[in-house]
Formats: structure tokens, C-alpha cells, sequence
């Protein structure tokens, strides 16, 4: 009980240091520092054919300044893989933060020539001549990815690798009229589709309980098929190569199963 008592002076001290360095706090007669005031990260996804892509990075003074000063965006070089001119350009890399103001932003454009499916990362700083930097939001990380649209996925398909068919087979890979749900037609059999749903910005694909509509007579009872019960072993999907990766549990209600096994096509 003692050591909490002598904590509370301790704990008051650092709840008003804290509080004088909100933005918010009207109290503050500091200096103006500045820092990135609405987010430290983010990630930005190029869709193949657009060409480019501005984004907007906002940053803020902890409280209003006083007359003209300019703020200015800069690459880390060291601790980013992106490249001006090749990944990205400035559209707006300094602003004016004039008498009475507290917020500002940049702009820069993405480009799709340098993106990759590889993420790259961009981290900038703040620079000014007139305000110093707070100790606080002095990096902003930009993630950045290449991804095509999901209306060119779909097509024909060939199977490399399977459990529940022979390699090598051709199936046609259609949209379902369920968002964000596809068809592998006639997968299980003739009118049998495999059924799977995805996240359009992760791609990361998920399968619902399905009865594939075989009757196992050795076992007395239909195979159905769901997502892998192992968490690692997550299905996915690539809209720029064409590829679809499922890791399916194979089994037969009440009764046992075959365990994960790996469904894969790659687009013709």
C-alpha cells in the first residue's frame, strides 16, 4: 500500500506533462513544434493501369505560430527503398504555416512504373527553418504495393496441384453473383462448384462449409470440404500472375477426414 502512495505524486507529475503537450490543450505556451499530427503510417495500393496515384500526408504545430513559416517534407534515405522520380515525385514537398494556423499537408505522387507487388516503404521527415521538431511523430512510414484488378483473374485455369483431381486438369474460374465470391466450375464434379470468398484488398481467400456431393460408400457419407483448420496455412490469391493457392480440409461430418490438402491453379 505504501509503494502506491509514494507512486501517485510521480504519476500526477507525468499526467500534466502529458496533458501540456496535447494540441488541444489551450494552456500550452510553448513553442509551436511540429510533428505528423493525424497518423505516423500508412499503405497505399497502386491498381496496375492507373499510372499514378497522389496521397496526402498531414502534419501539425502542438499549438498555433506566429508569422510565416515554411514546413518542408524529406525523404529518409537510409531507411527507405523507394526512389523519387521512379517510385514517387513531389506535387507539394513544402507549405507555408502562416500567423494563427496549426495544420498543413503535402502531397506526392505514387507512380505505377516503379511499384511492385513487393511492398516498398517510404519514410519522411519534417524539416523547417523556423520551428523546431517535437520529440514525438518525427517519421511517417508509406507502404507501397502494386496490385491489378480482380476482373482480370478470372479465365481458364489449369490445376497443378491437387488432392481431389488428377493434375493437369482445365477448369474456368468465374465471379459468383455474391460479392466478393468466385466459382471453380464444375471442380467437385459435372454442376458441382468449389465456392470461395476473398478480401479484395488482401486477397487473402476464405472457403464455407460445401458438400463437394461425393458419396463415400467405404465411409457411408458425403466429403465435404472447408477451410484449413491450421491458422498458417492461410489461401490466397494473385490478380497480376493468375495464381490461386487453397489449402482445403477435406472430411466427412461425424466421422473423420484426410487433414489439410492443397488445391492450386495457375491462369492459362
Amino acid at each position: 500500500m505504501k509503494k502506491i502512495f509514494k507512486l501517485l505524486p510521480m504519476l500526477f507529475i507525468l499526467s500534466i506533462v502529458v496533458w501540456s503537450c496535447r494540441d488541444d490543450n489551450p494552456e500550452y505556451t510553448g513553442k509551436p513544434y511540429v510533428h505528423f499530427n493525424k497518423a505516423t503510417a500508412s499503405s497505399e495500393i497502386i491498381m496496375k493501369g492507373i499510372g499514378s496515384k497522389e496521397v496526402k500526408i498531414s502534419y501539425g504545430s502542438v499549438k498555433a505560430v506566429t508569422g510565416s513559416n515554411q514546413v518542408k517534407l524529406v525523404l529518409d534515405t537510409q531507411k527507405s527503398n523507394v526512389v523519387e522520380g521512379i517510385d514517387f515525385v513531389y506535387v507539394k514537398d513544402t507549405d507555408d504555416l502562416n500567423d494563427g494556423e496549426v495544420s498543413g499537408d503535402f502531397t506526392i505522387k505514387l507512380l505505377e512504373s516503379g511499384a511492385s507487388q513487393t511492398p516498398k516503404t517510404a519514410v519522411f521527415k519534417l524539416q523547417s527553418s523556423t520551428i523546431e521538431n517535437a520529440v514525438f511523430n518525427q517519421e511517417y512510414t508509406l507502404t507501397v504495393s502494386l496490385t491489378c484488378p480482380v476482373a482480370g483473374f478470372y479465365g481458364a485455369f489449369t490445376n497443378t496441384a491437387s488432392w481431389w483431381n488428377n493434375p493437369g486438369g482445365s477448369f474456368d474460374i468465374v465471379a459468383s453473383s455474391v460479392p466478393n465470391q468466385m466459382l471453380v466450375k464444375d471442380f467437385w464434379d459435372l454442376g458441382q462448384d468449389l465456392v470461395f470468398n476473398y478480401n479484395p484488398e488482401t486477397f487473402v481467400v476464405t472457403m464455407p462449409d460445401q458438400n463437394t456431393g461425393y458419396y463415400s460408400s467405404a465411409n457411408k457419407g458425403y466429403i465435404w470440404a472447408k477451410q484449413a483448420t491450421d491458422a498458417t496455412k492461410i489461401s490466397t490469391f494473385n490478380p497480376c500472375t493468375r495464381e490461386l493457392t487453397l489449402n482445403v480440409n477435406y472430411y466427412i461430418p461425424n466421422v473423420g477426414g484426410w487433414g489439410n490438402q492443397v488445391e492450386k491453379f495457375t491462369g492459362k
